[in-house]
């Protein structure tokens, strides 16, 4: 109806427009704009306390928002009669009609603790919980449900927030100085947004396993970068749940419905509610045992086709989590045709503390625009799994204001606009002459404390083709052992980036003599480096791939593990007359 609007218009008024070029310019901007209306509110419990991160739906659509951790949302949407659900795990639906126009509209939700009825069950011999009968039926339709598309495209949203709420005052040794902390965008106490960013990725799949991403749009508060914009789907249908990367666990954590998941948790039957007609069992999911890697908390299983509904759970360091102390998630799945549903909304809560380091932060991801019978051209699935826009970090406030699913808050939009404010001015003055020949004097003179302890790093700052050189100490290099007795080295790397290649070309030259054996060993070592991304099932990741060309004499080990170093092996050939080194 919209585009049939657009056309009538833009017919009737040609005549006209044809006279005043000016006005066709005008007319080409409200019709291109003024078709959409916003609705904004904010989602609350009953106490009127905000529902962090809850979903919102246009229903019999696969459009929809998350609400930010104030509860506020928006949707634009075309003039029309639309009927808009709010949803948050634990709590009731509510569904309201509204009226789009092209003014403004306000939609508040208040959402209830979810009254869960307790239906008649069947219980089993022992007293078992009906949860474990539940739980058997959605782990038969499991395969099912694991990869049930043999294509889809949708758009994601992500968004990335890291925080401090503590910093010590030295990390390693290190002082943290206040312009530090400034720099960090964090306050005296080391409270503040150390990381925000956001980005646009169309994602397409094909089985089997073909996938590509096209980021369309990305920004990093303070830089111009391009911001996380790799999409994690965390696949609760899969036995072995991978979250972000297997460093966070190397053996994953096991679904609440994977095969063997009755030998790790304890089920118990919480209650059923409705929803479109459809019953959901609320089950809750506990570890059998400590230190097992499994999860905590609620899962939500549809009645009769036994699909992940919704979800709320828990990981921490018990379950054998590493790097952060705890991991939230909480999912939000919709069906995106009579037979398929896929996640909507999915947020990762999280908390670290290490090396007096305090810091939450939260990814979201919203996805949207679900096509599951895309029409993929010829050779689309190539070589290129990740392809950026040319203008990917181009775009202005306007854009991101225009396209944003999920409202910024405060500390966020002030964040972007102070840091942003910072690195323009930076960077408008980062590259003169005069600041580039400061940064050259900070650098300081090369001392004989330098030369031969603590090494030294030069670069020339150029804008384009930056040079840098490092000098490794001359001390630190002394070695010993049994063949060449005291041994010096004297080493050096030239690097240089090459922009019209995207290429950093490495050259590092060594001289190593050894003053028993009065051999003189030169080695040259040339390299070429490029950075490159990858995206699988498991996430995206960046890796670096590097040509090598070496030339000389070198001394190396006989066994290539390099089972000992040489600082090792020195000491006990000095101190305990045994020589490892071979």
């Amino acid at each position: 109806m919209a585009a049939l609007r657009n056309f009538i218009m833009v017919f009737s008024l040609h005549k006209l427009i044809m006279r005043k070029p000016l006005l066709l310019f005008i007319t080409v901007f409200i019709v291109s704009f003024s078709w959409a209306g916003r609705i904004s509110g904010k989602i609350t419990d009953n106490q009127g306390k905000p529902l962090p991160f809850a979903s919102v739906l246009v229903k019999g659509t696969t459009k929809g928002t998350t609400a930010n951790n104030e509860g506020n949302y928006f949707l634009e949407l075309d003039p029309g009669k639309y009927v808009i659900a709010a949803q948050y795990v634990g709590y009731d639906r509510i569904e309201k009609n509204i009226t789009v126009s092209l003014s403004a509209e306000t939609l508040n939700f208040q959402l209830s603790l979810q009254q869960l009825s307790l239906k008649e069950v069947v219980v089993r011999p022992g007293g078992e919980d009906p949860a474990y009968e539940i739980i058997r039926n959605a782990i038969r339709k499991r395969p099912s449900y694991e990869n049930p598309l043999d294509s889809f495209t949708c758009e994601a949203y992500i968004k990335t927030l890291i925080k401090t709420r503590k910093l010590p005052t030295r990390i390693f040794g290190q002082k943290i100085e206040q312009d530090d902390k400034k720099d960090m965008g964090v306050d005296s106490a080391g409270k503040g947004i150390v990381y925000l960013s956001e980005s646009l990725t169309r994602i397409a799949f094909k089985k089997p396993g073909k996938t590509k991403l096209e980021v369309l749009s990305g920004r990093e508060s303070g830089s111009n970068g391009y911001g996380f914009n790799f999409p994690t789907f965390i696949n609760f249908y899969s036995n072995n749940v991978v979250v972000f990367t297997s460093q966070l666990n190397p053996r994953g954590f096991v679904s609440p419905i994977a095969d063997g998941a009755l030998n790790f948790y304890r089920y118990r039957y919480l209650g059923s509610f409705f929803e479109d007609g459809k019953e959901i069992n609320q089950i809750r999911v506990t570890a059998k045992r400590k230190f097992e890697p499994v999860f905590s908390g609620i899962i939500n299983i549809t009645d009769g086709d036994w699909r992940i509904h919704s979800l709320d759970l828990l990981v921490t360091k018990d379950a054998q989590l590493e790097i952060m102390d705890s991991l939230t998630i909480k999912q939000i799945h919709v069906p995106v045709s009579a037979d398929v549903w896929q996640t909507k909304d999915q947020v990762i809560l999280f908390t670290f503390k290490k090396f007096g380091i305090e810091a939450t932060g939260n990814f979201l991801n919203v996805y949207n625009k679900y096509d599951i019978n895309p029409g993929f051209r010829k050779k689309y699935f190539n070589n290129v799994v990740v392809q950026y826009d040319t203008t990917v970090n181009k775009k202005g406030k306007e854009y991101w204001d225009s396209i944003r699913p999920v409202q910024l808050e405060p500390e966020e939009a002030n964040d972007y606009k102070v840091k942003d404010s910072v690195y323009e001015a930076g960077h408008d003055s980062a590259f003169s002459k005069r600041n580039i020949d400061s940064l050259k004097k900070k650098q300081g003179r090369i001392t004989i404390k330098k030369v031969f302890w603590s090494g030294f790093n030069r670069s020339n700052f150029d804008p384009i083709a930056p040079t840098t050189v490092s000098w490794q100490p001359l001390l630190r290099n002394v070695q010993y052992n049994t063949v060449e007795g005291v041994v010096a080295r004297l080493s050096l790397t030239v690097t240089k980036t090459l922009p019209k290649w995207k290429e950093q070309l490495s050259i590092t030259p060594q001289l190593r003599y050894g003053f028993s054996n009065t051999h003189f060993n030169p080695q040259l070592q040339v390299s070429l480096s490029k950075r490159a991304f990858s995206y699988d099932s498991e996430g995206g990741s960046s890796s670096r791939r590097t040509l090598s060309l070496f030339g000389g004499k070198r001394v190396s080990q006989f066994n290539r593990d390099n089972p000992i170093t040489p600082l090792m092996n020195g000491l006990y050939t000095l101190l305990a007359r045994k020589n490892y080194m071979k």
